[in-house]
């Protein structure tokens, strides 16, 4: 849902010969081995990070290439693995929570409970603000450098 990123790309080349340029390629991005492969004409770049100890979220990118009007168009589609997901969802919910819960005891608790909820807002906000700066380091570091990556092959 919000890790989800979409972008799209035209080109001059041919379906064949943009599918030479990206199927059976291997990028490097840090510590991180990352394949493409071709299921069900969609093009696959996944991660290797079965032999890392890392704990990171990284990216699944699907790749679509539509012909139209004697031009390729590619769809860069990028989310993040399932077993990844969970903990930054996670995260958020916990942060909304805390944010909210601040805010109601703002509004409906007394003049003394006025300190209490700033300080609940403020964990929320400050939580959230560095976590997103985590993910804006990582995750999503991780799908600039592959979208430019396909930008380039293409």
């Amino acid at each position: 849902m919000i890790f989800n990123r979409s972008y799209q790309f035209k080109s001059s080349k041919s379906i064949t010969a943009l599918k030479e340029c990206l199927v059976q390629k291997h990028l490097k991005i840090r510590n991180f081995d990352f394949e493409s492969i071709e299921l069900n004409n969609v093009i696959k770049i996944i991660p290797h990070a079965e032999n890392t100890d890392q704990v990171t979220t990284l990216p699944i990118t699907n790749v679509t290439l539509k012909e139209k009007n004697n031009k390729t168009i590619v769809n860069v589609e990028t989310h993040p693995r399932r077993i990844d997901v969970g903990g930054p969802y996670l995260l958020i919910v916990l942060c909304l929570a805390i944010f909210f819960a601040g805010f109601c005891i703002g509004l409906y608790g007394g003049p003394d409970q006025t300190m209490t909820s700033k300080i609940m807002v403020g964990m929320g906000l400050g939580v959230f603000i560095l976590f997103w700066i985590k993910m804006e380091l990582g995750y999503f570091d991780y799908v600039r450098k592959i979208k430019s990556w396909v930008h380039e092959q293409i």
